[in-house]
């Protein structure tokens, strides 16, 4: 289980994919990929700031799923292929 921790966040907050404007709708999208929601189901109007940010929650929540899942086998001794983009 992946836990997310928060101390008073600030409004805006940066991540890899830029800044974050609305956090609850950027952990909501972190959330929904925790609980198995595809991407399509963002709640939000595309193009809107809350709509990235939902997307992009669930796209980091993603990424770390990826790195752990990596790293877990490697430990284990298994070799996962790399996808390509």
């Amino acid at each position: 289980m992946i836990r997310l921790y928060y101390d008073k966040p600030e409004k805006n907050m940066t991540h890899e994919r830029g800044t974050v404007r609305n956090l609850s709708a950027y952990s909501r999208g972190m959330f929904a990929f925790v609980h198995s929601h595809p991407l399509a189901d963002n709640p939000y109007h595309y193009p809107t700031p809350d709509w990235e940010d939902w997307r992009n929650g669930w796209k980091e929540m993603q990424r770390i799923a990826a790195q752990r899942t990596s790293e877990t086998a490697r430990e284990n001794g298994l070799k996962i292929p790399h996808s390509q983009k």
